[in-house]
């Protein structure tokens, strides 16, 4: 995975990743989407012939565009390893 800032404002942020597809870009879209602070979250893939994804948030006022970025992705960290333990422990539960 690549990711370039295409443009850094105080409340907007533009990013360019390379790498990676629409399962990262909807959930991270996703998670962003559903915060507090957050006006506009989405993702683009501008050319499905090409390896890049645009993912683009705004936000308001008194909430900083990296800092609901990083919200979002200690959230999804949070989740998937909840996810992880759980299938962790269905799977055990299953056996035997």
């Amino acid at each position: 995975m690549e990711v370039r800032v295409l443009s850094n404002k105080e409340r907007e942020l533009e990013l360019e990743v390379r790498g990676e597809s629409h399962t990262l870009g909807n959930l991270l879209a996703k998670e962003l989407q559903s915060m507090e602070g957050v006006e506009l979250a989405y993702y683009e893939i501008p050319h499905p012939l090409q390896d890049r994804m645009i993912i683009y948030i705004k936000t308001r006022e008194g909430l900083s565009p990296l800092e609901a970025l990083n919200r979002a992705l200690s959230s999804l960290e949070e989740t998937l390893d909840r996810l992880e333990g759980d299938l962790s422990k269905a799977l055990g539960e299953g056996e035997g």
